[in-house]
């Protein structure tokens, strides 16, 4: 019996899951805590989940930023201690989201879904938001750098730049078939069915972009731009909002935040912004559409990515 903690942070896009077997876990910035989160904004030492003979307890440990418990869309602010039921989410500091729970409690989920009756749905609504088929896709997401320290200076300026590559991003997306959709407010996340047309929105956006800088005297929109190609499961509906999850939407996340220091031995100077990196399963499904067009490849080295077991090949696209 575990902990079962997804953890989203909406400044780094970091989104994984973890599972904890411990009756004790810390959560916070510094390096020994059972869930280490990256976001200035958590304290080193923030909080602490505690499983007791009667039940469940956080406490947190006098964080800067507090903590705060979701109580039907209302943050209710963790004062000391607290006892809690599952599914709990809860917020560290001002970015930063679990969700937490007991594996008992999934197993007991499971275990209705296997006896499930589609003649007898009515106290099942929970079977409505989960999508058993795999769907195999392309992955894009693109991320907009320094937009923290852009909203900071000027809030305005933060909002239209943000407006302004929307515009760019759909007018990248017109010619092009996509599955998924949506905006992670910093960027976008994308799905297509041919790797092919993920290649051609990435190469598109970022000509959009330098093109856009070099003719206004705005400030300039540089962005990060991951690819992978692998499997998604959809949940909820057009009425509740549709969302994707999976494993291989996590590594597309984790891909394009990597730097040179992610890397024990990188091959080649990888560029802060304004680029495009791509797993190894993305790179078998267009090598030959990169050879067609003359686009060269760099392999930057294999990187470990939070939450993922092996380390991954990583590879710069030429754009």
């Amino acid at each position: 019996m575990v902990w079962v903690i997804t953890v989203v942070d909406t400044v780094s896009k970091e989104n994984y899951v973890l599972e904890i077997d411990k009756p004790n876990i810390l959560v916070g910035r510094r390096s020994d805590n059972d869930v280490v989160v990256s976001n200035q904004s958590v304290s080193r030492a923030h909080v602490t989940m505690s499983r007791t003979p009667t039940g469940f307890v956080a406490q947190d440990t006098g964080s800067k930023n507090g903590t705060a418990f979701d109580d039907n869309d209302n943050w209710l602010p963790l004062h000391g201690s607290k006892e809690f039921n599952f599914p709990a989410s809860i917020r560290v500091g001002s970015d930063t989201f679990l969700t937490i729970n007991w594996n008992d409690v999934i197993d007991e989920a499971e275990a209705v879904m296997a006896n499930y009756d589609d003649e007898n749905d009515s106290d099942l609504s929970i079977v409505d938001c989960i999508d058993d088929e795999e769907h195999v896709a392309a992955f894009l997401v693109l991320d907009l750098c320094r937009s923290t320290d852009m909203s900071n200076r000027d809030e305005t300026i933060a909002y239209h730049t943000k407006k302004r590559l929307e515009q760019m991003y759909q007018k990248s997306l017109n010619d092009v078939a996509h599955i998924f959709y949506k905006s992670t407010g910093d960027g976008f996340l994308t799905t297509f069915h041919d790797a092919r047309d993920a290649l051609k929105v990435s190469s598109d956006i970022l000509h959009r972009t330098r093109t856009r800088n070099k003719q206004s005297n705005n400030p300039d929109i540089d962005i990060r731009i991951s690819l992978h190609f692998g499997i998604f499961f959809e949940i909820g509906s057009d009425e509740t909002g549709r969302d994707i999850h999976g494993n291989d939407v996590n590594i597309t996340f984790r891909i394009e935040g990597l730097q040179q220091e992610s890397f024990d031995d990188p091959q080649t100077d990888i560029p802060k912004i304004n680029r495009t990196l791509c797993s190894r399963a993305f790179l078998d499904e267009v090598e030959d559409e990169l050879q067609s067009k003359g686009m060269q490849v760099e392999f930057c080295g294999k990187a470990m990515l939070k939450g993922i077991q092996n380390p991954m090949e990583v590879f710069l696209v030429e754009s």
